[in-house]
């Protein structure tokens, strides 16, 4: 199913507009905010790195996107039964 005509859905269905963007920007927001480095929610958001770190950082940050992508399947769940999350910020450390 294209993602664009399951959005359309929602706005029909549920009465509150609002386009495929806002869910991005929403969840790119809630990832930082809990704590999610902002490098890692733009490799998440697959926007293009530029400058001289990009040449050389060439780490993946597999795990790191899946921690930020996990809390924040968590967090979408919590928002749809309306409930309280159970994880409020992401633990990151620093790379040895």
């Amino acid at each position: 199913m294209h993602a664009q005509k399951a959005i359309e859905r929602v706005v029909e269905r549920s009465g509150v507009s609002f386009r495929g963007h806002d869910l991005r920007r929403t969840g790119a927001s809630l990832m930082v905010g809990a704590g999610a480095p902002r490098p890692v929610v733009s490799k998440i958001l697959n926007h293009v790195e530029t400058g001289v770190t990009a040449v050389y950082d060439r780490q993946s940050y597999d795990l790191e996107k899946r921690a930020a992508l996990d809390y924040w399947g968590r967090r979408l769940e919590a928002i749809v039964v309306n409930r309280q999350p159970a994880a409020k910020l992401l633990r990151f450390s620093a790379a040895s």
